[in-house]
């Protein structure tokens, strides 16, 4: 019997300390409301959902194999509330753009943007040493090469901007 085996390697966690992370990759994880209080008058297919977004990251620094660190951001979907993950995020990811375009934003136009990031080393809900990003700047006037479709120029519809310039489109 031939055997099986995961594809799924155990990746090194980015170490703590200064970083340059390129945002990779938005998308959105839904779960059960914790909030919600079942009834059994609401089947499992009409309980309320949560939905929330994972931003993830690769940094410049790699785990000495040639691969490189990924970070993870958790948020939520709504942006505004001063309380809230993605009102932070937003407010160090686009510095100068105003809350119109941030509450409006379409993530993927922030898709291959660089930013300088500092990484600590910060207790999880679990008691666990987990990497954080506690800041977040742009970096200015540097590319990279990461075009998620290859699609050439096209018009980002918030800023009317053209192109993959990669730097913040604000």
């Amino acid at each position: 019997m031939a055997q099986i085996q995961s594809s799924k390697r155990e990746r090194a966690s980015i170490p703590p300390g200064d970083h340059i992370l390129t945002l990779t990759e938005v998308k959105p994880y839904e779960s059960d409301n914790p909030f919600f209080k079942k009834d059994e008058a609401v089947s499992n297919a009409n309980q309320p959902r949560k939905t929330r977004l994972i931003w993830q990251f690769t940094s410049d620094a790699d785990d000495g194999e040639g691969n490189p660190f990924e970070h993870a951001i958790w948020t939520g979907e709504f942006y505004g509330d001063p309380r809230a993950g993605l009102t932070a995020l937003l407010d160090q990811m686009m510095p100068e753009a105003d809350e119109q375009v941030k509450s409006n934003i379409n993530t993927d136009m922030l898709l291959g943007t660089r930013y300088k990031a500092k990484l600590r080393m910060v207790k999880n809900q679990k008691g666990d040493l987990v990497p954080k990003a506690v800041d977040l700047e742009p970096v200015k006037g540097q590319t990279t090469q990461f075009d998620p479709d290859d699609q050439g120029p096209s018009e980002y519809p918030a800023t009317g901007q053209t192109g993959n310039t990669n730097e913040a489109p604000f």
